[in-house]
């Protein structure tokens, strides 16, 4: 297996648990944990101990060569509670923003660059397709509960892209955002700048009608591609912008989106 790429035939055992992948999740976690240590005063001893329980977990599991299904559930239960203690257990002063930032620029990044792959490639989305990608953006049980029919693309899309009340979909992320963006203006003495503006107003625009369509649904959805893809890259650049103006990246190489 090459260094950095995970295949389709590659052993999911071996690919869960191998150093070697830069962006693994073994590599994620490490990390995680250097983060941790670099901001130890920050954190509660609950806090602090659930990270070094998690990290140790895993690496047993790794040792082990553990079921990856069984490795990974437990880790989704860890990493709700950190978030858990993220939420609850942090001073919410300009540190915990730029988390809650982070946090939300890669939702954005994920989902909206996700959508956009899916919408792109022009073929019919499946109902499994969708039910998946429902369950991927967090909105299932919401769907159940508001459509007593199959998943269908345009409510599916509207609940994932623009449900202001859903805390995974993009339209809250957006929302939460630009408030927070505009919090950190106020405590540094900067003008608030919303980069986000120009995307979410043309998915606004474009709104979910017609995607279901079968006379329009190909234009349709390759003008919501590009608009999704438009968000994702807008989210790419808040972040590039944060770190080169709040963080110190001495020893590091910095890549930056164009503006």
């Amino acid at each position: 297996m090459r260094q950095g790429v995970i295949s389709a035939e590659d052993d999911p055992t071996e690919s869960l648990y191998d150093d070697a992948q830069p962006f693994g999740l073994t590599a994620d976690l490490g990390r995680l944990g250097w983060c941790a240590t670099q901001s130890r005063s920050l954190l509660s001893a609950e806090h602090w101990r659930s990270i070094i329980v998690m990290q140790r977990h895993f690496q047993e599991a790794g040792a082990s060569l553990a079921d990856p299904l069984e490795t990974l559930d437990r880790l989704l239960v860890s990493l709700t509670a950190l978030t858990g203690f993220a939420l609850d257990d942090m001073t919410q002063d300009d540190g915990w923003r730029m988390l809650m930032l982070g946090r939300r620029l890669e939702r954005i990044q994920f989902l909206a660059g996700l959508l956009a792959t899916r919408l792109q490639e022009g073929c019919p989305v499946k109902q499994a397709e969708l039910e998946w990608l429902l369950d991927i953006g967090g909105v299932s049980i919401t769907y159940r509960t508001r459509y007593v029919s199959a998943p269908l693309l345009a409510p599916a899309l509207q609940l994932m892209v623009f449900e202001d009340g859903s805390p995974r979909a993009l339209a809250y992320q957006w929302r939460k955002i630009r408030s927070t963006l505009a919090a950190l203006a106020v405590s540094i003495g900067a003008q608030p700048d919303d980069p986000l503006e120009q995307p979410v107003a043309q998915l606004k625009q474009l709104g979910t009608a017609g995607l279901d369509d079968e006379a329009e649904q190909g234009e349709e959805r390759q003008r919501m591609s590009a608009a999704l893809s438009a968000l994702a890259l807008a989210a790419q650049k808040i972040s590039d912008r944060l770190a080169l103006r709040h963080f110190s990246l001495v020893g590091s190489d910095v890549h930056t989106v164009a503006s």
